[in-house]
């Protein structure tokens, strides 16, 4: 004999409760996460460049790429550039958050937000190493 009194199971539909709730988690998580990205690449480019000044450039060799030196210029005032990066990530993140748009666009937008500090973080290092260590060392080996 059949129970007929069981309940029937819902777990799919049970789940996508949940969705909109991990969705605004991990949104939220990843946007922490990118601003702590932002601060540690900031700090890991302001102390390189107080042990490896731009006088570094020429250690490898007497050819130094004019990219290298190009980048060098600027890489100085990249902590502070991603520090304000961060504070207008933050204002925008706030402002979206605060808005009276829907769920789903306030979650994109800030984890766009994100995305973008996280492209920020990664092209400082990057170009930290290629103009500092990479790129002089090649041009000096050929």
């Amino acid at each position: 004999m059949a129970d007929n009194n069981k309940k029937p199971f819902r777990g799919p539909v049970q789940i996508q409760a949940f969705c909109p709730m991990i969705r605004i988690v991990l949104s939220v998580w990843i946007y922490i996460s990118s601003l702590v990205a932002i601060g540690t690449t900031a700090g890991l480019i302001s102390r390189v460049l107080a042990v490896y000044p731009q006088a570094h450039l020429a250690s490898f060799g007497p050819v130094v790429p004019t990219i290298a030196t190009t980048h060098a210029a600027w890489l100085g005032s990249a902590p502070a550039a991603l520090g304000l990066a961060a504070a207008i990530s933050i204002a925008a993140g706030l402002y979206f958050w605060r808005s009276r748009r829907a769920r789903e666009s306030k979650t994109f937008a800030v984890t766009m937000i994100a995305a973008v500090n996280y492209f920020l973080a990664f092209f400082c290092v990057m170009t930290l190493l290629v103009a500092y260590f990479y790129l002089p060392k090649i041009a000096n080996m050929a």
